[in-house]
């Protein structure tokens, strides 16, 4: 779900955030876990954008851009952390060449990913189950676009992480969920 835009392909203004928790201190609770990046100014926007979640490099500062279907007062705040360690994982993995082909997610990325990110599987089936209607993944492009049917879910309401791991236990709803998705 991880694009790097330039500012000016922004689609959505910054909106407030209606989370149930503060965003900010999300960031910087999380930031605390990436050493490489302690001192390195980051802001957080949440915005209508193409994709569910990106990072803009504006040296020496960072953007992370979360999609406007994340803005819900019932969207766990573990979800939330997950990307934002995803999108700073990108900060520190670079895209490269892997087999004549450039990858925004190269496989030492997943690696980190599953080392930083405790929650990886349960957000990832927060994600697919909840948002899943709303969301198209781009193997290619390597990351999650966010269809123009997302209004829909913001007046639904939102199981909690804890109520997604029973049902991913206890039915085949755990098969629907892919292991490594994209950012």
């Amino acid at each position: 779900m991880s694009l790097v835009f330039k500012r000016e392909q922004a689609r959505g203004h910054p909106e407030l955030s209606l989370l149930g928790f503060n965003l900010r201190q999300l960031l910087e609770n999380v930031q605390s876990g990436f050493p490489a990046l302690i001192s390195r100014p980051l802001e957080v926007w949440i915005q209508t954008q193409p994709t569910l979640a990106c990072v803009v490099e504006d040296s020496p500062s960072a953007c992370i851009r979360l999609h406007s279907v994340l803005n819900h007062p019932q969207t766990p705040e573990r979800v939330v952390a997950f990307i934002l360690e995803h999108e700073l994982l990108h900060l520190i993995v670079p895209p490269r060449e892997v087999n004549s082909e450039r990858k925004l997610h190269p496989p030492e990325f997943w690696e980190a990913e599953k080392r930083v990110s405790q929650d990886r599987g349960l957000a990832w089936g927060w994600i697919t189950l909840v948002l899943g209607d709303c969301l198209r993944r781009d193997k290619r492009a390597e990351c999650t676009f966010v269809k123009a049917n997302w209004k829909r879910l913001m007046n639904s309401e939102r199981p909690t992480m804890e109520r997604i791991g029973s049902i991913m236990e206890s039915s085949t709803a755990a098969a629907r969920v892919q292991e490594g998705p994209l950012l």
